[in-house]
């Protein structure tokens, strides 16, 4: 009898074990596993709406890496595979400063920089406030404006990112971007409408290669893809819309200036020093930097910290702030 209850007992252990496993679901990627029933640690006395990981679609996520994989180009895969130990490493403000400084450059403090984009050894800025908006070539070493084209007084000049010769420009409450020849910006500019999640505002805008779709941001939790080719038609739609968790499970908010890098969204967030890391398969974000070190004694007429981009060294960024009198070469840390 004891022998009967003893193998009674075992069989229960085992299906508790089979069950356990099944609730248990993972996604491998990229040589890491996540687990999709992971639950934050948050402050219960927060307000807060907090969002649980477990609305993952772990479908989407799957199926975006096997695109990656299936539709990359070398650089794309080459910094896929050299960087997924980086992407599986969770950096939060309570870490401290977790970068480096390499070199620190000039900046207009006349230009509101919304935005950097790099490109092909040329390094260019969109800048903003009405009648004060314009798209800049700059020298890449020292920071020096090179060439200035104004846009139109009657728009917000906001976020610019590269794409196959072209850059496209937006802008923050007029629903109306513009496209300049990257090689001569000087040329006339073509224009488009396009829509967000808030009231068609722009407010960042980068371009994901392996996808083949533009990321943007309108100061809500959202960021949306648009067809990269979209401006040829006159406008941009809205493909898919993503909700950006911040690691403590709340939503996040301000989202604003973009880049995308080591096949993450990066993206500053208006009116603190904070740069965010997003998977842009699930927008969870997997790191949260704190820049309030970078440039503490700014001078009185400087504004907050904005603009990000890859720079000639694929482990280096640029990073800036709106009016102010420098800009930096940094590296991000783990």
């Amino acid at each position: 009898q004891q022998q009967q209850q003893h193998q009674q007992q075992q069989q229960q252990q085992q299906q508790q074990q089979q069950q356990q496993s099944k609730n248990k679901k993972t996604v491998n990627l990229a040589g890491t596993q996540k687990s999709s029933n992971h639950q934050h640690h948050i402050n219960t006395n927060t307000n807060k709406k907090v969002i649980s990981p477990t609305t993952y679609d772990t479908q989407q996520e799957s199926k975006y890496h096997a695109y990656v994989f299936e539709n990359m180009n070398a650089i794309t895969f080459n910094q896929i595979k050299d960087f997924s130990a980086w992407n599986s490493v969770t950096v939060s403000l309570n870490d401290g400063v977790k970068y480096k400084v390499i070199s620190q450059l000039q900046h207009d403090p006349a230009a509101f920089t919304q935005g950097l984009t790099y490109a092909n050894g040329k390094l260019w800025e969109s800048t903003g406030l009405y009648g004060q908006s314009s798209a800049r070539l700059l020298d890449k070493d020292t920071g020096v404006a090179q060439q200035i084209q104004p846009i139109s007084n009657a728009v917000f000049g906001e976020g610019m990112t590269y794409i196959d010769g072209k850059l496209i420009q937006i802008t923050f409450s007029s629903g109306k971007g513009f496209v300049y020849n990257a090689d001569n910006i000087f040329e006339p500019s073509a224009s488009y409408t396009y829509n967000t999640t808030k009231q068609n505002q722009g407010w960042g805008i980068t371009y994901d290669e392996a996808q083949n779709e533009l990321i943007v941001s309108d100061g809500s939790s959202n960021l949306v893809t648009w067809n990269p080719q979209c401006w040829q038609q006159g406008h941009c739609s809205i493909q898919r819309s993503i909700r950006v968790v911040r690691l403590d499970g709340t939503l996040a908010t301000h989202i604003n200036e973009l880049e995308f890098w080591r096949g993450r969204v990066l993206a500053n967030i208006w009116l603190t020093d904070i740069i965010i890391v997003i998977n842009p398969a699930t927008g969870m974000v997997e790191k949260e930097y704190d820049f309030s070190q970078l440039y503490p004694s700014r001078n009185p007429s400087a504004d907050v910290f904005n603009g990000i981009s890859i720079s000639e060294d694929p482990d280096n960024l640029y990073v800036a702030g709106k009016n102010w009198d420098r800009m930096y070469l940094i590296n991000l840390l783990v």
